[in-house]
């Protein structure tokens, strides 16, 4: 039996992953470098084909890169959260 694998706009990707980091002086940078890095691409390629499918695998990676990305940040910025997952020392 065949698996089907679903994908996803490269556009509607790359907004989910801004979505996530709201809030960070550089989401929409971050979000971008992420994308190209996890799907292997450039910036003139994401900008020229917004459509480009993104496998669901990919997506995956990119948002747990992205949720990684953001909590580095809040860290980074000093802004450990006590009882939460992102205090860890």
């Amino acid at each position: 039996m065949i698996e089907e694998v679903q994908f996803y706009p490269c556009r509607d990707v790359y907004e989910e992953g801004m979505a996530l980091l709201a809030g960070l002086e550089d989401a929409a940078l971050d979000a971008r470098l992420l994308l190209e890095h996890f799907c292997g691409i450039d910036t003139n390629r994401l900008l020229a084909e917004p459509g480009m499918p993104v496998s669901d695998d990919l997506r995956s990676a990119f948002l747990k890169g992205i949720k990684r990305r953001g909590a580095a940040r809040l860290y980074s910025r000093g802004a450990v959260l006590y009882g939460t997952s992102l205090y860890r020392v």
